[in-house]
């Protein structure tokens, strides 16, 4: 009975601990703030984001990170639109709030993400975007931009 016990509770503590955890990512008001408030700091030309396989729906990103530099980032990210003004963050399609699977993904040469944004910003319009995420390097939170064109 104990070993059942046992075994049940290492099982509970086990699934418990493999259970997605949620944060809040908080997105700039594009009606109210300029994108120019995310300090664009990425001068390491070791480090590049590029896009494939763009859709008015979502794309595919690629961050290549060729130095020996460790690097990091989770899963959020923005999509910022390029207007008069300069960049704005695309308009949300809702007013829920955003929540983001909190995990790392440690980039050490490639790493590839398939970007759906149609929860977010629905189907966007013809125009030149960017893509952005914050990575963290050396301590450091740096964002990084791929711009692409619908």
């Amino acid at each position: 009975m104990k070993k059942f016990l046992f075994i049940l509770l290492a099982s509970v503590i086990f699934l418990n601990s493999c259970s997605l955890i949620y944060t809040k990512y908080d997105f700039v008001d594009s009606t109210t703030k300029e994108m120019s408030e995310k300090q664009d700091i990425s001068s390491n030309q070791n480090i590049f984001m590029t896009v494939k396989d763009v859709t008015p729906d979502g794309l595919t990103l690629i961050c290549d990170n060729l130095s020996d530099i460790s690097l990091s980032c989770g899963s959020a990210f923005w999509v910022d639109v390029q207007t008069e003004y300069g960049w704005q963050e695309a308009q949300h399609i809702t007013d829920q709030e955003i929540f983001w699977t909190q995990i790392a993904y440690e980039i050490d040469k490639t790493y590839e993400w398939t970007i759906g944004w149609e929860n977010i910003y629905g189907t966007l319009s013809p125009g030149t975007y960017r893509i952005g995420k914050t990575f963290t390097q050396e301590e450091n939170n740096i964002h990084y931009y791929a711009e692409f064109t619908i």
